[in-house]
């Protein structure tokens, strides 16, 4: 399901991009600017890092900002530079997907979407992204 939610784009302001827009699995998901663009087609302060191998880190962000990595993924969400989004319009255009109403039944029990819920499924998904 994280790798699900990894490609939708609706996690965006206006659904249009996701996170895989600038974490590119053929560039070690990241991506090949010096500073990566935002949604609305501004640059951010920094390039995509790397995504794996993360669950050996003990910090996230260029900066180690954040101590848990679904913190770390919704911070890139709800970044005007980044995704730009709005907790209430990710909540319904996911709830507008049948596959993720779905996945979220099967993932938690319960086909409840919270903010909080897309961040521990992303999370787990990178969490298996490795080098080895």
């Amino acid at each position: 399901m994280g790798e699900l939610l990894f490609h939708h784009a609706g996690l965006s302001a206006g659904a249009r991009q996701s996170c895989a827009a600038c974490h590119h699995a053929e560039r070690a998901f990241s991506d090949d600017r010096t500073v990566s663009l935002g949604v609305d087609g501004q640059p951010g302060t920094r390039n995509a890092p790397p995504l794996f191998n993360l669950a050996w880190s003990p910090r996230y962000g260029w900066d180690g900002a954040k101590t848990r990595l679904r913190d770390q993924v919704l911070a890139a969400m709800f970044n005007p530079l980044e995704m730009h989004a709005e907790p209430s319009a990710v909540i319904a255009n996911l709830e507008a997907d049948r596959a993720v109403r779905g996945a979220f039944a099967s993932a938690f029990g319960s086909p409840e979407i919270t903010v909080e819920r897309v961040g521990l499924a992303i999370e787990q998904y990178l969490l298996t992204l490795t080098a080895a």
